[in-house]
């Protein structure tokens, strides 16, 4: 996960959490910032910056569990 050389809120909290989420849960983190486009083709599928919910994911996620 990429971030920045500086003391940040990313590289003080955000790094260090999703470091945590990686090891403890498998997660994976995308740093996406100044990379993501919106639509149904871009990196996470958001519409817009203000969309929080990944529905692309959670529909996949709950298809997989709930076939």
């Amino acid at each position: 996960m990429a971030h920045t050389n500086i003391n940040s809120e990313d590289r003080l909290v955000q790094a260090t959490f999703a470091a945590h989420l990686a090891g403890e849960l498998g997660w994976e983190s995308i740093y996406a910032y100044n990379q993501e486009d919106f639509g149904n083709g871009s990196l996470l599928g958001r519409t817009d910056d203000r969309e929080v919910v990944l529905k692309r994911d959670l529909r996949a996620a709950v298809g997989r569990l709930n076939p």
